[in-house]
């Protein structure tokens, strides 16, 4: 201290602003450090909202004190020197627990409310949930019986194929002198004329020349046009309408579609349209006729068995 002392005048001779500068500079230091440092405690502590604060508990505490010294109070919280303090915490807590107790009376009415609207609700989705077992029961054996036709219908088709299989095997296998013997036997066997006509030709049915087996009278294909009487047959097929299909309809289904039905047992009509179909196909494929005549052949086939089965 001494020595700056000493110094001092030399210093302020030979640099004559350099005091000035250097106390300006260390002025500057100081101020911006303290309001550095004060704004960090303003954030710090919220010196700004708490000096509100302050002050507007000392403007109503100003307030109180002048309403108090002319006798009049209108503040609950006011303290005065004759209430109790029992007083005091009731009047501030009564409220509070009248408020609780009215929120906790709606709560009560509440959850006895609930169990009654809950089972409602449980008696109602029950109620739904066996419609829809019901339903999807329904809809299950719906499933189980289409699946049960759709795999007999499968198993029919099936056997269809595999007996025109059989058929058309059997048939490449017929002798190419089958039909010189059905022209020999007709003539031997045949009735006069005048009596008999060819089936095709009394009923309508279009004349295919197709080579009959061996073991297939020749017969058959005739019939009177306007007469029951047959020729000899090897034996009747019983229809369940009680009438009787002789010797045409049996070399029809056996010889041609090859059917394994007992020629004894009772046909519906439904078999004989099953069979008739068939026959169609077996004509289709020996003749090799367009598709488009199949169900032409289809309708006279069925038109035959029908004339046949009503005229015996």
């Amino acid at each position: 201290m001494v020595d700056f002392t000493e110094c001092f005048p030399l210093y302020s001779e030979e640099d004559k602003h350099g005091a000035s500068n250097t106390f300006n500079t260390i002025s500057d230091y100081v101020e911006t450090q303290a309001l550095r440092d004060l704004s960090k405690l303003f954030e710090t502590y919220s010196l700004r909202e708490n000096i509100d604060a302050l002050h507007t508990i000392v403007a109503e505490a100003k307030e109180r004190k002048k309403n108090s010294a002319s006798g009049v109070s209108s503040d609950k919280d006011v303290w005065r020197e004759d209430l109790e303090p029992r007083g005091a915490i009731a009047a501030r807590t009564i409220p509070m627990l009248e408020r609780e107790a009215k929120r906790l009376r709606e709560s009560l009415v509440e959850v006895r409310v609930g169990p009654s609207v809950l089972t409602e609700t449980t008696t109602t989705i029950g109620s739904k949930t066996k419609q829809l077992e019901t339903a999807n029961a329904e809809m299950g054996s719906e499933i189980e019986a289409n699946v049960q036709a759709t795999d007999e219908a499968d198993e029919k088709s099936d056997m269809l194929f595999e007996q025109l299989r059989k058929v058309l095997a059997e048939w490449e296998k017929t002798p190419s002198e089958a039909e010189q013997w059905t022209v020999m036997a007709m003539e031997s066997s045949a009735p006069p004329k005048r009596d008999l006509v060819p089936i095709h030709i009394a009923y309508g049915l279009i004349s295919t020349g197709i080579d009959l087996p061996a073991s297939a009278a020749p017969s058959v294909l005739f019939r009177h046009r306007h007469s029951s009487s047959t020729l000899p047959i090897p034996y009747p097929l019983q229809l369940s309408n009680g009438s009787k299909l002789y010797t045409f309809s049996v070399i029809l289904i056996h010889f041609l579609v090859q059917s394994t039905v007992d020629p004894f047992a009772v046909l519906t009509e439904e078999d004989l349209r099953f069979h008739s179909l068939c026959l169609c196909l077996r004509l289709q494929m020996l003749l090799q006729l367009p598709l488009f005549w199949l169900p032409r052949v289809f309708r006279g086939m069925i038109l035959v068995l029908a004339t046949t089965i009503a005229s015996v």
